[in-house]
C-alpha cells in the first residue's frame, strides 16, 4: 500500500488511484431468501482475480466503490475463491440498498 498526498490531504491508495478490480457485468445478481439481502456471482475471469486478490490481501480491507461512493469496507478474514459475494441485511443494508437499486430488483422493480 502506498501512501500518497494531494492538496486535499494524505489517502491511502492502492497502484496510483487505479481499482484492483472493475466489474463491468456479472454471471447472476439475485435476491436472497429475506428479499432484502442481495447475492452476486462473479464472471469466471473476475472470480480469478477477485481470489487472487483476496489471498493477496487476506486481512487487509477491501473497499466497494460505486458512482464514486465507497459503500463497504469489508475485512478480507478468509480468500473468497467461489467468486459469490453477499450483502446482508440489516449487516450491509446499504450496499444491498444501492444494489436492489441500481438492478431493479425487489421492491424496487
Amino acid at each position: 500500500m502506498k501512501r500518497a498526498t494531494s492538496a486535499i490531504g494524505t489517502q491511502l491508495t492502492f497502484d496510483n488511484k487505479r481499482p484492483l478490480l472493475v466489474v463491468h457485468s456479472v454471471s447472476d445478481l439475485r435476491l436472497a431468501r429475506d428479499n432484502k439481502s442481495v447475492l452476486i456471482t462473479l464472471t469466471r475471469a473476475d472470480a480469478k482475480k477477485f481470489a487472487e486478490m483476496t489471498q493477496k490481501y487476506n486481512q487487509g480491507l477491501l473497499l466497494f466503490e460505486a458512482e464514486g461512493r465507497v459503500l463497504e469496507a469489508m475485512q478480507i478474514t478468509t480468500p473468497v475463491v467461489d467468486g459469490v459475494l453477499g450483502f446482508k441485511y440489516p449487516d450491509e443494508a446499504a450496499v444491498a440498498e444501492y444494489l436492489r437499486r441500481r438492478f431493479r430488483i425487489g421492491e424496487f422493480r
